[in-house]
């Protein structure tokens, strides 16, 4: 259950450190 929060935490969710972007897409780039 954990894991699954964590996968929707960092690729749907916006975080202010990267600009409200999906964490996922920053790694990427």
């Amino acid at each position: 259950m954990i894991e699954a929060w964590r996968r929707d935490y960092n690729t749907v969710r916006p975080h202010s450190s990267l600009g409200y972007r999906p964490h996922t897409a920053q790694t990427v780039n």
